[in-house]
Formats: structure tokens, sequence, C-alpha cells
């Protein structure tokens, strides 16, 4: 398995990884935003039903939901922590996505939303909480999904921040352990 490395735990259980978290990120998050801009989704002259920008909003909560599913799953069998910052800024990346094709498709209750390049510059604007001023809802309905993505970012940082505090702590607790053991061993 070239570019691939096993992990083996004490319990007998091992984990397989292969390219860096940086570099699967960095590729998921190239893929999602080429994506995001092949969909036909929101685009002049190109009729998509509602029916389709459902079943995408669909298919990023799925797998978002998968994503999560990965994380659990991965704390069942090998009660780590490796993979959660990783999967976090998966989920976020697919969120912000369809979030921004959310707002492609509601683009007449907003000022200065035209393009899809517009609609995912809100979203990230609105995650990092910059607020230019020159994107913004106008319609109850646009307001009423940015609250609910606003909140939904509030989650993923107060998760972001437990899960790197948590990384922190047991790094401190293996390396204390390890710094033991050297001195009785």
């Amino acid at each position: 398995m070239a570019g691939r490395r096993v992990l083996h735990h004490k319990d007998g259980t091992y984990r397989v990884h292969g390219p860096s978290a940086g570099l699967r990120l960095f590729l998921v998050l190239l893929a999602t935003v080429a994506a995001y801009y092949a969909l036909p989704y929101g685009r002049q002259g190109a009729h998509i039903t509602g029916t389709t920008g459902i079943l995408v909003f669909a298919a990023a909560a799925l797998v978002t939901v998968v994503l999560i599913g990965r994380q659990v799953r991965s704390h069942l069998i090998y009660g780590g922590r490796d993979n959660d910052v990783e999967s976090l800024l998966l989920a976020l990346c697919l969120v912000l996505v369809s979030f921004a094709l959310v707002y492609i498709k509601l683009k007449d209750q907003f000022a200065g939303l035209n393009t899809k390049t517009d609609s995912l510059y809100f979203t990230v604007a609105t995650v990092a909480t910059v607020g230019y001023g020159d994107v913004h809802p106008v319609g109850q309905t646009a307001r009423a999904v940015v609250t609910v993505q606003m909140l939904l970012d509030l989650v993923f940082v107060a998760t972001l921040a437990t899960v790197a505090s948590g990384l922190i702590r047991q790094r401190a607790q293996d390396r204390r352990a390890a710094a033991q053991r050297s001195q009785q061993g």
C-alpha cells in the first residue's frame, strides 16, 4: 500500500492511514468547490426545479451525516480523536457549500448577491463573522436561513474548540505518561 501507513494500537486494533489530513482536506475542498461551480444550479438559463435543489441539499446533508457517523464509529472502535478536527472541517466545508446553494436559489431575497461566487463569499463571510455589508439578506426567508447558518456556525466553533482542547489535553497526558515510563525504565 504505497502512501499508506498502518498504526497498531496496544489493544490489537489497527488503523490504515493514507495521505495526510491536510492533503485530504485540501483535495476535498477543491473537489467540493469544483462541484459547486460545475452544478448548473442557480445559473441564468438553467431551469433547475426546486426538487433538484432539495436533492442537492439532501445529498450534501447525507455526506455530512456519513462523515459524522464515521467519526462516531472511529470513537467506538478506536477510542481516539485522530480525525475529529479533519471530520469537522470536512463537514463544515459541505455545510458551507450547501448554504451557498440555498442562498443562490434565494438570490432575489439578498441585496448584492447575483452569482455563485457572491453566494459562496457571503456564506464564508457569515462563518468568519466578518459581515462587510455588501451582501446581506433583505427577505424574511433569507434572514431565517442566515440565522440558521449562524447558529450552526456557533455549534461548529464550539465543537471545534472542544475537540482541540481535548486533543491538547490528551497529548499532554501522553507526554507525561511517556516521561514517567522513561524515568521508571
